[in-house]
């Protein structure tokens, strides 16, 4: 199928709902991603002065399959944005997710195209970018294409050769039921992390709908010392929280894992 270049120019946003307005400006930035893929994930700077009209003009570039734009492929494009807190996780305001295949339809190739589309969560908030599609080459195609077979190749080689002392734990959370409700239309989210370390923190998106019964369908990966793991009784946590709009996000309460256990291994001493 071959591959295309895609260029995105994520320039602004305006009439975002000011969610921190009893705790003064919002600093909003935006997290990019295709297909919900945590490898293509891109963040723009933190527009610290435009409050609810964020101006960031940050480019970001894919190279993207052309079986994406098949009339039944579903590969999206999804922008998320997000307001800093100085305490507690970053506010979620809204997202945006478009499918590649409408943006390819739209395009003119090797042209800029302007699109502006409304943030889901409200009408009123508008979202503005550009992008264009680029035609490659027989030979940057083929230089992808061989990238990617050495990319699976050092894949395969790394679990080879260090399988004996690496652990790949993949942890896909799927889903709750049944949460106790704590306030109104719940939004709820899970944050996962490693032995209590912040480095290892993975949050997944926010389920606007399923109230008590969220449903995210979210993969985390994490590369563990197998020694570290057997003998330190690495933990695996996982905290459940729901959206406010003011003030910190709600605690619902939280699962802790021995990995040891998941995996099979016997602890030793």
């Amino acid at each position: 199928m071959g591959y295309v270049k895609f260029e995105l120019n994520l320039q602004s946003a305006s009439n975002l709902q000011n969610i921190r307005r009893l705790f003064g400006r919002m600093k909003v930035y935006a997290r990019v991603t295709v297909n919900d893929d945590g490898s293509t994930l891109v963040k723009t700077p933190v527009d610290k002065t435009g409050g609810t009209n964020p101006v960031w003009e940050f480019q970001a570039k894919y190279i993207i399959n052309k079986s994406a734009f098949r009339p039944q492929d579903d590969t999206m494009l999804t922008i998320r944005l997000y307001y800093k807190r100085s305490r507690g996780g970053d506010g979620y305001i809204g997202e945006v997710r478009v499918p590649l295949k409408e943006l390819f339809q739209r395009s003119n190739q090797g042209r800029d195209e302007v699109f502006e589309t409304r943030v889901v969560a409200d009408p009123m908030q508008l979202l503005n970018f550009s992008y264009k599609f680029t035609r490659m080459t027989n030979t940057q195609t083929t230089g992808c294409d061989w990238m990617m077979r050495l990319c699976k190749l050092c894949k395969f080689y790394l679990r080879l050769r260090f399988r004996s002392v690496l652990v790949v734990l993949v942890v896909n959370l799927s889903n709750t039921k049944d949460l106790r409700r704590l306030f109104g239309k719940m939004k709820v989210y899970a944050r996962v992390k490693v032995k209590d370390d912040a480095n290892t923190v993975a949050e997944n998106p926010v389920d606007m709908n399923g109230k008590t019964n969220p449903v995210w369908n979210f993969r985390a990966k994490y590369i563990l010392s197998k020694s570290a793991v057997q003998r330190d009784g690495t933990m695996l946590t996982v905290k459940l929280y729901y959206r406010r709009s003011f003030g910190r996000d709600g605690y619902i309460g939280e699962v802790r894992v021995f990995i040891v256990k998941t995996i099979g291994m016997k602890n030793t001493q």
